[in-house]
């Protein structure tokens, strides 16, 4: 977590509490061991907080597109923030 908030801290816009997003998580994993997926999303969503990139994880709204994936050569996780549109 230090290593993503010392990175990331510096290089995005603050996203405001009232704009709700779709937030798209893909957690490459480099092991094949199950893990909670509501874990996945928590812990990208609480470092996107807390660095100032989203004012209020709360703006999060759905999830679409997020999934978990094995990549054991090159673990990551890939965030796509997009604007919810409303029908």
């Amino acid at each position: 977590m230090r290593a993503v908030i010392g990175t990331l801290g510096i290089q995005t816009p603050l996203v405001p509490k009232d704009v709700e997003i779709n937030a798209k998580i893909v957690s490459y994993l480099g092991t094949k061991r199950l893990i909670d997926a509501s874990n996945l999303y928590q812990g990208p969503e609480d470092v996107m907080q807390v660095v100032g990139i989203l004012e209020d994880d709360s703006c999060i709204v759905s999830h679409d597109g997020s999934d978990r994936q094995y990549d054991k050569e090159n673990p990551r996780v890939e965030i796509e923030l997009t604007r919810k549109t409303r029908a």
